[in-house]
C-alpha cells in the first residue's frame, strides 16, 4: 500500500459521496422537504455527517503512514454506511443505481477484517498543539481523580459509622477502578512497562492498606470525620485553584 495513492483514492471516494449527498439534498428540497420525506432527511443527515468527518480526516491522513491508514479505514467505513442507506432507495435520492460502485474496491480493501484488526496494534498520533494537549491532560486528570469530592459530599451527610463509611468507600472505588481496566486496555494504556511499575507499587500500597485499617480502628469517630471534612475542603480548594489557573493561562 502507498499512503499517497491510498489517500488520493480516499479523497476521490469522499468527493463522489459528497456529490451524491448534494444531489439527494437538492432532490429532497424539490419534492416537499423533510416534512414529506422524513426518512430521506434522516439518511441524508447521517450520511452527510460521515462524509464531512471523512473529509476532515484527510488532513490528518497526510501527516504519516499510520495516520493515512486510519483515514482510509474511516473513509471505507463511511462508504459502507452511505451505501447501506442508499441501496434500494437511489430513486428517493434522485441518483442512478449503484452510484458508489467505483469506490467498492477501495471499501473492500480498507474494511477487510485482517486490515482492520491490524490497526488495533497501531497508536495514531494525535498531532495536538500545546493548548489542546493541555486540554486533553486536564480533562483526563479531572475524570481520573476528581470523583472523590462529589462522592464525599453525598456520603458524609448520611451519618454512616466510620467502619461502614471506610468499607463502602473502599469497595466503591475498587469497583470503579476495575471498570477502568477494559477501556485502558483498549486504548493501549496497559503494557509490560507499567505493569512492572504497578508490581513495584503493590508493596507500598499493601502497607498503606494495613496502615489505613489500623488508623480507622484507633482514631475516634468524631476526629475521623473531622479529618475527612477538612481534607475534603482542602481538596476542593485545590481543584478550584487548578480550574482558575487553567482559565487564566
Amino acid at each position: 500500500m502507498s499512503s499517497t495513492s491510498d489517500l488520493a483514492q480516499a479523497a476521490q471516494a469522499i468527493e463522489k459521496a459528497k456529490k451524491i449527498i448534494d444531489t439527494g439534498v437538492a432532490y429532497l428540497a424539490s419534492t416537499g422537504g423533510p416534512d414529506v420525506h422524513q426518512q430521506l432527511a434522516y439518511d441524508l443527515a447521517h450520511s452527510a455527517a460521515a462524509v464531512e468527518t471523512a473529509r476532515a480526516m484527510l488532513d490528518y491522513g497526510s501527516k504519516g503512514e499510520t495516520e493515512a491508514l486510519l483515514t482510509c479505514a474511516f473513509t471505507a467505513d463511511m462508504i459502507f454506511e452511505v451505501s447501506s442507506r442508499l441501496l434500494g432507495r437511489e430513486h428517493l435520492w434522485g441518483v442512478e443505481p449503484h452510484p458508489l460502485e467505483g469506490a467498492y474496491d477501495f471499501m473492500a480493501t480498507f474494511r477487510d477484517p485482517v486490515f482492520v484488526a491490524s490497526l488495533a496494534e497501531k497508536s495514531g498520533p494525535r498531532h495536538l498543539d500545546d493548548d489542546f494537549e493541555m486540554v486533553q491532560d486536564t480533562f483526563r486528570s479531572f475524570v481520573s481523580h476528581a470523583g472523590g469530592p462529589p462522592y464525599q459530599v453525598y456520603v458524609l451527610p448520611l451519618g454512616l459509622r466510620k467502619k461502614v463509611y471506610a468499607g463502602t468507600t473502599t469497595f466503591l472505588f475498587a469497583y470503579v477502578n476495575i471498570l477502568k481496566l477494559a477501556p485502558y486496555w483498549a486504548l493501549g494504556q496497559i503494557n509490560i512497562a507499567n505493569l512492572k511499575v504497578a508490581g513495584l507499587l503493590m508493596i507500598p500500597a499493601s502497607c498503606a492498606v494495613f496502615l489505613g485499617v489500623y488508623l480507622v480502628k484507633v482514631i475516634p469517630e468524631k476526629l475521623f470525620f473531622t479529618l475527612i471534612i477538612w481534607a475534603l475542603l482542602l481538596l476542593s480548594l485545590r481543584l478550584i485553584w487548578q480550574g482558575v489557573v487553567g482559565l487564566i493561562a
